[in-house]
This record gives C-alpha cells, structure tokens and sequence, in this order.
C-alpha cells in the first residue's frame, strides 16, 4: 500500500518548526501535506506561508451529516469555490 498524504494534526500546528520539518520530510517522501484541526484565519495563512497543500478544520466547517455535507457541496459547486487550493 502507498500512502499519498501525510496529516499534520491540530497540536503540531502551533509548534513551526516542527511543522516545517513534517512538511520537508513529507515531501521528501513524495507525499501532501493536510493539516488538520483548522480553526482560526492566522492559522490559515500560517499554514500558507509553510506550503501546505490542503487544509480541514471548524475553519471551514463542523462535522455534519452526509446530507448537509451533500447540499454545502452543491452551494459551493454554484458558487465556484470547490477544489481551491490555498
């Protein structure tokens, strides 16, 4: 089995220079980083500044059922903001 992605949780986050080496070290292996537990807009851009490829968390959304997830796809899908990268 290959693993494409490496997730960076919510605690690594706030310590950067541990991030950055997740990040170097994920790359080096030929993988993404996806950090995960996102909730505020420094973090956000925090996580810009040091590469990361995707990003989920509170930021963007709380758990929900499939049908709620189904119907915010198909307004973000009209709106034109599904599958932006950061």
């Amino acid at each position: 089995m290959h693993a494409c992605n490496l997730g960076i949780e919510k605690l690594f986050i706030h310590c950067l220079s541990e991030n950055d080496a997740i990040k170097r070290i994920a790359r080096s292996l030929g993988m993404s980083v996806v950090a995960q537990g996102v909730e505020s807009i420094e973090v956000l851009h925090l996580l810009e500044s040091l590469g990361c490829d995707e990003v989920q968390g509170y930021l963007f959304a709380k758990p929900m059922p499939v049908a709620e997830l189904e119907h915010l796809l198909v307004l973000s899908q009209q709106a034109g903001v599904v599958g932006e990268s950061l």
